[in-house]
């Protein structure tokens, strides 16, 4: 995939100094092999002395190969184009000619998958040092016609999507069971992606959330 990236790099960096590209050149090279090196060490830890460190490796690869799919498939199309472009004039005697354009077709939708990919890396980035601690609490007013009066002012705390697989700072995620903490709930349910994928991403946590407490209990589900 990279190989094929690189493709649609070089029409992006053409219009630089030699010097500069080559610079460029070396440092998209350079970010590959770095990731196959973070890769093996993604491999060769273990996950319990090594569970925040793993847990950041796995997420910048995930950012940059995701966003570099998005590009990918930018490719991809114009390839598409430019493949039923030579395919048609096999079959016409048009000669015609856009290298008069201010920007070709094909320049722009490589830059375009590039930016697609680069605000995809942005939005994740964002998501992984800001939003995956960003905890907002939204009140909610129930009222149920035949609930028993003995329910008046009961106080339930619903916390959803955890993720805790995706947690790399203990100290943020304590922060934010002292939130619900504040809450004064009757009772607590965690509803649901307790987890990413299993049941020992919790263990690192098991700590911070055992914490947590309601006179009426607290519960989950995976």
């Amino acid at each position: 995939m990279d190989w094929y990236l690189y493709s649609g790099y070089k029409v992006i960096i053409k219009s630089a100094l030699p010097q500069t590209q080559r610079f460029l050149k070396i440092g998209f090279w350079g970010l590959t092999l770095l990731n196959v090196g973070l890769l093996i060490l993604f491999h060769s830890l273990p996950a319990k002395a090594y569970w925040g460190l793993k847990v950041g490796l796995a997420t910048f690869l995930f950012a940059q190969y995701f966003s570099k799919i998005i590009w990918l498939l930018f490719l991809v199309m114009d390839d598409l184009i430019r493949l039923v472009k030579w395919v048609y004039s096999l079959f016409t005697s048009s000669s015609a000619s856009v290298k008069g354009e201010p920007i070709s077709r094909h320049s722009f939708i490589v830059k375009a998958g590039m930016l697609a990919g680069t605000g995809m890396i942005a939005a994740l980035s964002w998501g992984i040092v800001k939003g995956a601690y960003d905890y907002r609490v939204k009140r909610r007013r129930i009222v149920l016609k035949n609930l028993p009066s003995s329910f008046d002012g009961f106080k339930i705390v619903q916390i959803s999507d955890i993720h805790s697989g995706s947690f790399w700072d203990t100290k943020a995620v304590m922060k934010g069971v002292e939130l619900i903490q504040e809450q004064n709930a009757d009772v607590i349910f965690f509803t649901g992606d307790l987890v990413n994928n299993q049941a020992s991403e919790m263990e690192p946590y098991m700590e911070v959330f055992n914490k947590l407490k309601a006179p009426h209990g607290v519960f989950s589900i995976f």
